[in-house]
C-alpha cells in the first residue's frame, strides 16, 4: 500500500512540474487587475500596473474620457463588463492635427502575445460633427496579434476606429454610425 500511494504522490509531482514546464510564463503569472472606476485615470493606473498577459477589468458605468487611454508596447486585455454596460463617452474635441491627439484609447501593441479590447461601448459623445477621420479608439502600427470583440460603436460625430499599418481582427462589434462617419477607417501610410 505505501509503494502504491508512494507512487501516486510522485506521478502527480512529475505532472504538475511538467504543467508548469509546457505552460506558457504569462499563463501562469497572468493577474486580473480591476480599475476603481471606470474613470479615464483609473483605467490608466490599473494598465500601468498591468504586466504582459494580465487582464484589466473595467467596471460598469458610464464615464466620460476627456483625455487619452493608452496601451503602449504591452499585451493585454482590457475587459468591460459588457456591452453598454461599461460605456466609455467620448469628451476629446476632435478637431485638428495630429489625428492620434484626439482619442480616447491609444493601442499600441507589444508583441508577443494578443492584446485585446471587449466588453464595452464606445459613444462619440455630443457636440459639432469634427473630422470623420479622428477616431475615438486608435490600434496603432507593428503588431499583427489584437483582437477587439464584444465592442459596441456609438459613432455620432467621427469615426469609431482607426487601424494603423497592422492587421488583427475585429469580430462581434456593433457600430451605431450617425451623419457621415466612417465606422473602420484603416491607414496604411
Amino acid at each position: 500500500m505505501q509503494k502504491k500511494f508512494t507512487r501516486f504522490l510522485l506521478g502527480s509531482a512529475l505532472a504538475l512540474v511538467a504543467t508548469f514546464l509546457v505552460s506558457p510564463p504569462e499563463s501562469v503569472h497572468a493577474a486580473t487587475r480591476t480599475a476603481t472606476t471606470c474613470n479615464q485615470a483609473d483605467v490608466q493606473t490599473a494598465i500601468n500596473a498591468a504586466v504582459d498577459g494580465d487582464t484589466v477589468m473595467i467596471p460598469a458605468g458610464t464615464c466620460i474620457w476627456t483625455s487619452r487611454l493608452t496601451i503602449d508596447g504591452k499585451y493585454l486585455t482590457l475587459q468591460g463588463a459588457g456591452m453598454d454596460q461599461t460605456i466609455i463617452v467620448d469628451g476629446e474635441g476632435k478637431v485638428g492635427d495630429p489625428v492620434l491627439d484626439h482619442v480616447v484609447l491609444q493601442v499600441n501593441p507589444g508583441t508577443g502575445g494578443l492584446t485585446r479590447i471587449t466588453g464595452m461601448t464606445f459613444d462619440g459623445g455630443t457636440g459639432n460633427r469634427d473630422q470623420p477621420t479622428v477616431p475615438m479608439v486608435a490600434v496603432g502600427a507593428g503588431s499583427l496579434t489584437w483582437r477587439i470583440d464584444h465592442v459596441h460603436f456609438i459613432s455620432r460625430r467621427t469615426s469609431a476606429l482607426v487601424v494603423f499599418a497592422s492587421g488583427g481582427v475585429i469580430d462581434n462589434c456593433v457600430f451605431d454610425m450617425y451623419a457621415f462617419s466612417p465606422g473602420i477607417y484603416g491607414f496604411n501610410g
